[in-house]
């Protein structure tokens, strides 16, 4: 027997092209609910995606925290944090990000110094973490494995220079923990999944902040607390501390932040981080200590990017009179560039005015050039005619701004071969594939200097043409110094 089928009339959209007549009310049911449940999954996708977009602060797709990279610093071993706001310092091939005081490295057990994480015992682990939230963004992240029978912790300690005086601390985590029990067996009031300050004064008194999080959670949790020291006290150090007791699973820890506010911009957050306690960082100069800095350029960084792929900030420093060079280097150099600018100052009483002038000068060059994603360009007015062009100290400014994994330092003048960025990120490969230590390793680069009037060489091949003939049109830098 045929099946019987019915006529009727179909409501679906126009834009849903599907045959209603003659098609069997068992079939027509089976389609509109399959086409239901898929525009269901994809609100769902959607709505999501956008929650986690704005939970993450605008930040979507690739996001890697912090990846440690080598750096130079020309003064000391270490230098101090500077004061610009949303900026990362290269400490040792650390990265702090901002005025944060907080390294991200775990220190090697064998060796003995401050900059980093240090643990007792229990193995915590530096780890990129894909698999947490929903847009699986990637975070380099610091993991453990919690047990219930003790607690696992990881300390880091923080010198105050004592020489300024820190008004307001600011201290966050952000930590999630899938999988994350509590110990039916364990005293509930004696659980610690947290991330403490341990605040110690210059009078021998102490106080903490705590943040405490609820275990199990799959999306991450951000926790922070500003805390007003109390008046006329100095905060000698600061103790920080994440660990976990009485719960069984991996706990991840990332953007740990401890970040004074409300201080002084050259008198505070400047140098908030000693090297050493009782020591202002070595890279600051005293003849520069009341000059005025400002950002001038801030470009914001793609989200796009490769894993794989180490990117690295061009750093560089110059005078008001010599501007013009960075035009030239940004026409050999389409990445990230980080400058530091060195305005004289006269000392005469009208200062404030010529400085504005000054500042319309550079702005109007700087207007004309095109900076790539995530550069940078900082500002340093002198305020007396003492206040010499100190190299270190720009330099060390302008590494302060630069925000990817490793720095190309370069004197403004020099200008950085064709294909330099790919060559250097296939050394990088090739050094990690022998297991070498980046953060111990610096790349020199030659220089060499045209003595010739004629086009500059694209490739190693004709430099080497140009500088192994008869007649040499370059030569190594160093021959002429």
């Amino acid at each position: 027997m045929a099946k019987q089928r019915f006529e009727w009339t179909c409501f679906l959209p126009e834009c849903v092209i599907i045959a209603c007549h003659g098609i069997s009310i068992k079939s027509f049911v089976w389609i509109f609910f399959m086409f239901a449940l898929i525009s269901f999954v994809i609100t769902y996708i959607h709505v999501m995606l956008v929650l986690e977009f704005n939970k993450s602060d605008g930040q979507f797709g690739f996001n890697y925290d912090y990846i440690d990279g080598p750096s130079i610093n020309i003064d000391k071993p270490r230098h101090g944090d500077w004061p610009n706001k949303n900026l990362r310092v290269k400490i040792e091939g650390e990265a702090r990000e901002g005025n944060n005081m907080i390294a991200t490295k775990i220190v090697d057990t064998s060796l003995t110094e401050i900059n980093g994480w240090w643990m007792p015992n229990a193995r915590w682990r530096a780890e990129i973490d894909c698999k947490t939230g929903l847009s699986h963004i990637c975070r380099k992240v610091l993991s453990v494995s919690c047990e219930a029978s003790q607690i696992h912790s990881i300390y880091q300690f923080v010198p105050i220079n004592p020489e300024i005086e820190i008004k307001v601390l600011l201290f966050s985590a952000t930590s999630s923990s899938p999988g994350l029990r509590m110990d039916e067996n364990y005293d509930k009031d004696s659980t610690i999944y947290s991330a403490i300050a341990y605040l110690k004064f210059s009078d021998s008194t102490v106080d903490h902040i705590r943040l405490d999080f609820e275990a199990g959670s799959f999306t991450e949790a951000k926790l922070k607390e500003e805390k007003v020291l109390p008046f006329g006290k100095r905060l000698e150090s600061v103790t920080v501390v994440l660990a976990c007791r009485g719960f069984r699973g991996v706990a991840k820890f990332h953007e740990t932040s401890l970040m004074p506010t409300g201080t002084p911009i050259m008198d505070g957050e400047a140098h908030a981080f000693s090297c050493k306690a009782g020591q202002r960082p070595a890279s600051f100069n005293e003849s520069m200590q009341k000059a005025i800095i400002e950002k001038l350029i801030q470009v914001k960084p793609s989200p796009k990017g490769s894993l794989f792929e180490p990117t690295v900030s061009l750093v560089t420093q110059v005078n008001m009179d010599h501007i013009e060079l960075l035009h030239s280097m940004l026409s050999y150099w389409k990445h990230p560039i980080s400058a530091a600018v060195f305005v004289p100052g006269e000392g005469s009483e009208d200062e404030g005015s010529k400085k504005n002038w000054k500042k319309l000068y550079i702005q109007k060059k700087l207007s004309r050039m095109k900076f790539p994603e995530g550069s940078s360009v900082t500002a340093v007015y002198a305020q007396s005619f003492q206040d010499i062009y100190h190299q270190n100290f720009m330099r060390n400014l302008a590494l302060s701004a630069t925000s990817e994994d490793y720095v190309f330092l370069l004197d403004a003048g020099l200008l950085p071969s064709p294909g330099f960025l790919k060559e250097f990120q296939e050394m990088v490969h090739h050094l990690e594939d022998k297991g070498k230590d980046l953060s111990t390793i610096a790349l020199v680069v030659p220089v060499f200097q045209m003595v010739k009037e004629m086009a500059l060489p694209n490739s190693k091949d004709e430099l080497k043409h140009l500088v192994t003939g008869d007649d040499p049109a370059a030569v190594s830098f160093n021959i002429l110094c």
